[in-house]
């Protein structure tokens, strides 16, 4: 009797693994061209399973809408960001052209002056958060599709939208040139 065998029996331990083939995923189930004696490099490397799952993943329709509403976000908060830029340049500058009210609201009050900055530098920051959000998404979606995502010319320019943006709130922080330029956004 043979050490792998189990105790009462003559079939080894392991006879069912030595005789078994594992079989190509494309293969009907008889054995021949496509029989392997080993399991698939695909199941026993982690990077094609862990493209595999980010494919579903970002395949999903949850996925889509959440990257959409995202984007919505992100676009609102451009636009509050150039308003409150514009509301504050406004009320720091008193002087307003002849026929303007000049009973605006807290006009020269440097509280409420301080006050809506501390929300535009908020409102800044979640601008950037999410700009690192987009990048980070465009990271997993090249992961999972790898660069042939890129031949369809609309990921083309969501890829080249993305990085623009990302850049232009690294580089031009604070400004107004910086809040017109984010209008990227909305190409998206």
């Amino acid at each position: 009797m043979s050490l792998l065998a189990m105790p009462g029996t003559r079939t080894p331990l392991l006879s069912s693994v030595v005789s078994s083939h594992h079989l190509h995923p494309l293969h009907s189930g008889r054995p021949g061209l496509f029989a392997q004696r080993h399991p698939r490099p695909s199941t026993t490397s982690v990077i094609p399973r862990v493209r595999h799952s980010l494919k579903k993943t970002c395949s999903t329709p949850v996925w889509h809408r959440s990257v959409l509403l995202l984007i919505v976000l992100d676009t609102l908060i451009v636009l509050a960001v150039l308003l409150l830029n514009l509301f504050i340049c406004e009320l720091s500058h008193p002087s307003s052209p002849p026929g303007a009210p000049d009973n605006l609201p807290g006009s020269k009050d440097p509280k409420v002056i301080s006050r809506l900055k501390l929300a535009l530098d908020i409102l800044q920051e979640t601008s950037f958060a999410l700009s690192c959000i987009f990048l980070g998404e465009l990271f997993v979606t090249l992961l999972a599709f790898g660069p042939g995502y890129l031949k369809r010319w609309i990921h083309a320019i969501d890829a080249a939208v993305i990085t623009v943006g990302f850049l232009v709130d690294v580089v031009l922080k604070n400004g107004l040139v910086e809040e017109v330029a984010e209008l990227v956004v909305v190409l998206r």
